[in-house]
């Protein structure tokens, strides 16, 4: 039988969707529906269906919590597995609940029709787009727009440093032995220093990209340096898959965006929809991954910024902010996009408001938070550092930035190993990668 999907692979028949759809469209009191007993048959179906799916995802999710339990924490798929199943079950339970009383009660059956109508928004348009992809892939226009956009969110980023506490971090110098790979890698005009150690993962999800490309625009060479910190998630396919099709997606679209000049309108609308394009032709269902990049480009110093991974400049300015569900402004993004927080993830199971692919979680955007700050205002020595979130669960963007400021003599490589021992050594869980470019 053809169904409808509605949200989290919960599903209603074609022809019970279709009936529900049409009667929330043709009635709006109680008094005009017609309650045929064939309707209440299809709904009570359902609910036993959806009953029976919440039954057997809450057991296999509590089967994988217990996996996760057993092994310390180590087994992080069993938990972002289990946390989905939950999720999933929760919702399918409400579902049936929802059915069940509608089947009993007209007053019930108009709440589930309006349900129904408001979560049939998301479905399929007859052009083939969801809402919430179109607005995914908007342009805006307008100098003072975009200038008031930039300067907001390099205010919240600013906020976001300040209300944050200092932790555990303290910067020591890694001895010779300890594991994590540090290289240097030049970039033309910057040395950048990179270091990745798995942790206390069984798997290493993390990925870096240095590179450097010109960007022709009326004739004039633009040359553009670029420095990326990805950190995956739900297995090892999206943050790969970033770094390599990075560069080549974000010249296309500033050639494609900057044609009639460079402006920082043109810029920003490019590095939004070079990620929101970046998310649809990723095709693993199951795999995600944060991306924190900063680009170098004429004078300026542009951050684009999806999840929670983070960059800062060594005085203690930052240039990203952590989109997390738990923030009331992302959170109003999420539910808008007919997702919930639950247990603090987005439908239970991500951690991060924003990231590229997690088609599997849904409510989820690509689109990044852009701020811009003036290369002319970084003194020469100056440090810019790239992290993901490992580095930031045991300490803050002002001991970080001291760190470095301390140490600034030093070669990029060895700061940038030194984060990353000093965070391991502070405690953290998670994957550590850290990337210091020298100015």
């Amino acid at each position: 039988m053809a169904t409808v999907s509605l949200k989290q692979n919960i599903s209603l028949p074609q022809g019970l969707a279709n009936w529900l759809v049409r009667k929330s469209n043709e009635h709006s009191t109680i008094s005009k529906i017609e309650y045929h007993m064939g309707g209440r048959v299809a709904l009570l179906g359902t609910s036993l269906r959806s009953l029976a799916e919440a039954v057997s995802r809450v057991v296999i999710g509590c089967l994988a919590l217990v996996g996760y339990l057993i092994t310390l924490g180590c087994w992080q798929q069993a938990q972002n597995f289990g946390m989905e199943q939950m999720q999933k079950g929760n919702y399918a339970g409400s579902v049936s609940f929802s059915c069940f009383r509608s089947t009993l009660s007209p007053k019930e059956l108009v709440n589930h029709l309006q349900s129904t109508k408001a979560k049939a928004s998301h479905l399929v348009k007859p052009q083939g787009q969801l809402t919430a992809e179109m607005r995914s892939k908007r342009v805006r226009q307008g100098t003072e727009l975009i200038a008031g956009k930039l300067q907001n969110q390099f205010e919240r980023a600013q906020n976001q440093a300040a209300q944050e506490p200092d932790k555990d971090f303290q910067y020591l110098p890694a001895p010779a032995d300890f594991q994590g790979h540090a290289h240097t890698e030049q970039v033309p005009g910057y040395e950048a220093g990179i270091c990745h150690f798995i942790g206390r993962r069984l798997t290493m999800e993390d990925e870096h990209l240095t590179t450097s490309f010109n960007l022709n625009v009326g004739g004039k060479i633009y040359p553009i340096q670029l420095f990326g910190i990805f950190d995956g998630h739900g297995g090892g396919q999206a943050s790969p898959y970033v770094k390599e099709n990075l560069e080549c997606q974000l010249h296309k679209t500033l050639n494609e965006f900057c044609s009639a000049g460079l402006t920082d309108e043109a810029i920003w609308n490019a590095l939004k929809i070079t990620f929101v394009r970046l998310k649809g032709e990723f095709n693993e269902p199951q795999s995600g991954t944060t991306a924190t990049v900063a680009m170098i480009l004429d004078g300026k110093l542009w951050t684009a910024n999806v999840g929670d991974s983070r960059t800062i400049l060594d005085n203690g300015i930052q240039l990203s902010e952590d989109a997390k569900p738990t923030d009331t402004h992302y959170r109003k993004g999420i539910e808008n996009r007919g997702g919930m927080i639950f247990c603090n993830r987005v439908n239970g199971n991500l951690a991060v408001a924003r990231a590229v692919g997690d088609h599997n979680v849904g409510a989820i955007s690509a689109r990044p938070k852009i701020t811009v700050y003036p290369v002319a205002a970084i003194p020469k020595g100056s440090h810019l550092i790239l992290t993901c979130d490992g580095i930031y669960d045991v300490s803050s963007t002002r001991q970080i930035a001291a760190a470095v400021q301390t140490h600034k003599d030093r070669p990029a490589a060895e700061l940038a190993k030194n984060i990353v021992y000093s965070a391991y050594q502070a405690n953290s869980g998670d994957n550590l990668s850290a990337l210091v470019v020298k100015f």
